[in-house]
């Protein structure tokens, strides 16, 4: 019995050795770490500064993609921006994936401030904007405010003569000085861009590639210098570490990354962030000349583009947003054209998110609330680009009582029930956000 019993001891051993190990094995040395979620801290107090650096900040509060609310306040009727509903408009952005939006403003457009020194901003379009920069803060959402279509009073052309080009600073500097006052109690959540694309027009020709006197750029170099000085001056705490934005020749990659752009000096270090505008090719993502996209020969275009930006700027510790960018809806095309042209759109708008995220970068989607795209003019002239500059992704007010004109094209806006504000324009417009938002997540 004794051997028997023995035996079946012997027999054991290995198995509680077995066992014995196993157990040891599912010890806490071996577990599988779980990868938290990033989540994006909120934009803080309306007054909050927080001591951030722009980088820090950007990266803290997942700044990966924004969206434009174009055509609206850089008009030159303040139709539209007085039937906005951002109460509606904004917490629908914010609720498909953006967390930052850009507000362009013409402030020197019409009656929008004087034309003559001291430049006084109009009180009424001043608390227009104002209206939005809250509703946007209400929302969550970070906000950009700049100078939009300003280029005739802020003039390249005219600035070559000394004279003109002290009078032109001037009242560069004294808009900004009002801005910065308007909005010196706000945290930095707001951020400020001098200008939008800074170019040169002559005789009707847009010079959009290069400027055609060197000269030029020192004059932009200089009015970004003008608006950090001008902006740090304040006697605000809250301007003094406002994230400010510089901004290039007509805001070009390749003048972005070349010698004739300067950073301006800052004496609040750290506060800086870069802006380009990206609509590469022309052809496909911003004129819809054609249907076709290569997405190969594309992607290469973005990653040249974005890892230049990633070593020149965000390696040293500065954000770069693309301020604009988007792949055109090219309304007018039917059958396998239109095919075609949808599906390359939401390639464009995945790649071009996935590009940024790779390279660090913030796309800010263009939206300049057009919907559709009329194939005639208003004199009944054919339109030359009928399926060109369609970006409308949300649901929002109409420019004016006779329909949305832009360049010269008049399209029934056919969003006229305010509860519907902020909603995805249509099911491609929310295919589309959702191609870039998803592609940028980090």
């Amino acid at each position: 019995m004794f051997k028997k019993n023995k035996l079946i001891l012997l027999l054991l051993i290995p198995f509680l050795f077995f066992v014995t190990c196993s157990e040891k094995d599912d010890g806490p040395e071996d577990e599988i770490p779980v990868e938290t979620p990033f989540v994006a801290e909120g934009i803080g107090p309306k007054d909050g500064l927080s001591g951030q650096t722009a980088l820090e900040y950007v990266e803290k509060k997942g700044i990966w993609a924004g969206w434009n609310l174009g055509n609206t306040y850089d008009l030159f009727s303040m139709s539209r921006a007085d039937t906005g509903r951002y109460d509606l408009l904004f917490p629908g952005v914010k609720a498909v994936g953006f967390s930052i939006v850009r507000l362009p403003v013409s402030w020197t457009s019409g009656t929008n401030s004087s034309a003559s020194d001291p430049y006084t901003i109009n009180a009424d379009f001043m608390a227009s904007v104002v209206a939005a920069v809250d509703a946007a803060y209400d929302a969550g959402l970070v906000v950009i405010l700049n100078t939009h279509h300003d280029n005739g009073a802020f003039n390249l052309q005219t600035a070559l003569n000394e004279e003109s080009c002290a009078a032109i600073t001037a009242r560069f500097k004294a808009i900004w000085a009002q801005i910065a006052e308007q909005f010196k109690d706000y945290g930095d959540w707001l951020i400020f861009e001098p200008l939008n694309e800074p170019r040169v027009t002559v005789g009707g020709m847009t010079y959009w590639d290069n400027a055609p006197d060197a000269k030029q750029y020192q004059i932009l170099n200089d009015w970004n210098q003008a608006f950090v000085d001008t902006v740090r001056a304040s006697s605000s705490e809250k301007n003094k570490q406002r994230y400010l934005i510089a901004k290039a020749y007509a805001a070009k990659p390749a003048r972005t990354l070349d010698e004739t752009f300067v950073l301006p000096t800052d004496p609040t270090p750290g506060k800086q962030i870069v802006s380009f505008h990206y609509y590469l090719p022309e052809e496909f993502s911003l004129n819809g000349r054609g249907p076709d996209w290569n997405a190969n020969s594309g992607q290469k275009l973005m990653a040249d583009a974005f890892g230049n930006m990633k070593l020149k700027f965000v390696d040293k510790g500065i954000p770069v947003f693309i301020g604009e960018c988007g792949a055109t809806y090219q309304s007018n095309r039917s059958g396998a054209e239109a095919e075609t042209a949808n599906a390359n759109r939401l390639k464009y708008l995945e790649t071009l998110g996935a590009q940024s995220k790779k390279y660090g970068l913030t796309p800010i989607l263009w939206d300049n609330g057009e919907p559709l795209r009329s194939t005639t003019r208003e004199n009944g002239s054919a339109n030359s680009d009928p399926n060109g500059e369609t970006f409308g992704l949300f649901k929002r007010g109409k420019a004016n009582t006779g329909g949305y004109i832009i360049n010269g094209d008049e399209v029934p806006y056919p969003y006229t029930d305010p509860s519907k504000f902020g909603e995805p324009a249509d099911d491609f417009a929310a295919q589309s956000i959702k191609a870039l938002t998803d592609a940028v997540k980090r």
